[in-house]
């Protein structure tokens, strides 16, 4: 958004960028259940606009912080 709101991404044509549930399971390999469990634990950083949301960003952020080899 224009207004600095730092609640999205934008994927750089002017559009904003989330991820569902159901796309977040399938990215991870992971049940929806469990994906809105780590919402839940705070383990994935999410915005709940009718469902659950997460940012590219904050799905990589996850990723990284469950990776053992530094950097990978």
């Amino acid at each position: 958004m224009q207004n600095g709101n730092d609640l999205s991404s934008s994927n750089g044509n002017g559009s904003w960028e989330w991820l569902t549930v159901s796309e977040v399971a399938r990215t991870i390999g992971l049940t929806e259940e469990r994906v809105r469990q780590l919402i839940r634990d705070r383990k994935i950083k999410a915005t709940k606009i009718g469902g659950w949301l997460v940012r590219p960003s904050d799905l990589d952020a996850f990723i990284q912080s469950r990776t053992n080899v530094p950097g990978a």
